[in-house]
């Protein structure tokens, strides 16, 4: 179900369809596309937060464990989920998502420059 609304930029639950969650609660949770300002509700979600979903291409899909690992510990009160489209963060402060873009960035140029790293650190320990 996707309501249109128009510019919304929310920071608390909004009640929906209910059903029943992992934690025996009624509950569903409200995902808010930033570039496509719409809810959706997927019911049977934990605690009926709000997550802004963020589209991830293609060329960053697979620094994006490593990226979520990192962000969780950085900011252990923000939750993410993975979507078919990218990743969902439960906070829409615009400054924790550029992070979250800056942080998958920095993977994906610490990954491709591993190896000529260990190459510079092995040439000078020799």
């Amino acid at each position: 179900m996707v309501l249109a609304l128009g510019v919304f930029r929310p920071s608390f639950p909004i009640p929906s369809k209910q059903s029943q969650n992992k934690f025996g609660s009624t509950s569903a949770i409200i995902f808010w596309n930033h570039r496509n300002p719409a809810i959706s509700v997927a019911p049977g979600c934990s605690f009926g937060l709000i997550f802004v979903t963020i589209d991830i291409a293609p060329i960053f899909r697979p620094y994006l464990d490593e990226a979520i690992a990192r962000f969780s510990y950085l900011h252990p009160d923000v939750e993410i989920a993975t979507t078919e489209e990218g990743v969902a963060l439960s906070n829409s402060d615009t400054g924790l998502i550029a992070e979250f873009r800056y942080t998958l960035y920095r993977q994906k140029i610490h990954r491709e420059t591993d190896t000529l790293r260990r190459a510079v650190i092995e040439r000078l320990l020799r």
